[in-house]
């Protein structure tokens, strides 16, 4: 079987590692067969809705208790009913989840346009999981919940579409990409900022001006200085060589191209003027430092494969998220009142433990 979507791996490999306490605490029972929402002609049921609401709440409220506890803290539980803009953060949830529903959908709706479906081979395991999942859990439990195998089933079918309907709606992507839209130039070079610690009322920080900022160009100056009467300078390591001038400095190699949009301004306007192994001759002031920089390569044949791959890769991923969007543009979702009123709150609480958790008390 191919490789799943992240979240129904996980839910899979929960399952295979034994999750044994997925328990809702004061919550209404749901009933599963019910209609969540439909999106088309399709219908969402409550068990399946409910399934990926709760897992994702309960993958939540794990990731934030492991950070805090790394950080050796105790911060409690999320607060589902602390509301940003108007809207509670367990509201927050539940439309992200009806989201992802509706995405999941709409794709698998597309299938036969793709030629994507399951083999019998693919399908026995999501059921044989989907019962690894229903024996890992505390049948009480699932059922306050709604939960079936069958939900469990439809949850981990449709991930199994997703995957393979992303794969074969990003290899239609156009993978010819030239040299001259992937080139890439190198360039090493030291740098010391110029801004202060000050903030303006934007946030942004303030530049210092006057004999603060001189100070600090002198530094770069000492930089080129030495770096110009280096025996290496034309292939010196500036990471390691920038720190001996001052510790204030530092130093760094960086590959660009035409459509970089994170290197400063001025400096690829001073590296572009030369030659492999070349140091500019001036310090260069940029928006918010000061650059001492060399020419490494002006075309670097290695960099400019990678760019190429990172091309057809952001092509491959612009055509999936367009096409996708489109559909789900074009798509209908309703929500039914089973959903609309289901809660998402501090008083309810959703936890599963690993197999190394397994026979303690969640």
């Amino acid at each position: 079987m191919r490789k799943l979507n992240k979240k129904a791996a996980a839910l899979m490999l929960a399952a295979a590692l034994s999750v044994s306490g997925l328990a809702g605490c004061g919550s209404d029972k749901v009933d599963g067969t019910a209609a969540a929402a439909t999106v088309g002609d399709t219908e969402i049921s409550m068990g399946t809705a409910n399934l990926a609401l709760r897992y994702e709440q309960a993958n939540r409220e794990y990731s934030y208790y492991s950070m805090s506890q790394g950080y050796g803290l105790d911060l409690g539980g999320l607060e589902w009913d602390e509301e940003t803009d108007g809207k509670s953060s367990g509201d927050q949830l539940k439309e992200d989840i009806m989201d992802e529903l509706q995405q999941l959908y709409v794709l698998k709706s597309h299938a036969e346009e793709y030629n994507v479906s399951l083999s019998d081979e693919e399908t026995q395991e999501i059921s044989d999981k989907a019962q690894e999942f229903m024996d890992a859990n505390d049948a009480a439990s699932l059922e306050e919940m709604g939960i079936s195998k069958e939900n469990v089933e439809e949850y981990l079918t449709l991930y199994a579409y997703q995957t393979k309907m992303e794969e074969a709606i990003r290899a239609g992507a156009d993978t010819n990409v030239t040299d001259d839209e992937a080139k890439q130039s190198t360039v090493s070079y030291g740098v010391i900022s110029f801004n202060s610690d000050e903030t303006d009322e934007d946030g942004n920080k303030i530049p210092l001006e006057g004999e603060e900022k001189e100070a600090l160009k002198e530094k770069a100056q000492a930089l080129l200085d030495a770096w110009k009467e280096a025996d290496d300078a034309a292939t010196l390591d500036i990471s390691e060589y920038a720190k001996e001038i001052d510790e204030d400095l530092s130093g760094l190699t960086y590959s660009f191209g035409d459509d970089d949009e994170i290197l400063d301004t001025k400096l690829k306007e001073a590296a572009r003027t030369l030659s492999d192994g070349e140091l500019y001759q001036e310090v260069v002031e940029g928006e918010t430092s000061f650059y001492v920089v060399r020419m490494d390569k002006t075309y670097d044949p290695e960099a400019t494969e990678e760019r190429k791959t990172a091309i057809v890769e952001e092509r491959r991923q612009t055509l999936y998220n367009e096409t996708l969007n489109g559909w789900v543009e074009d798509s209908s979702l309703e929500l039914q009142s089973a959903w609309k009123n289901t809660k998402v709150t501090d008083k309810h609480d959703y936890l599963f433990s690993t197999q190394a958790d397994a026979g303690e008390e969640e």
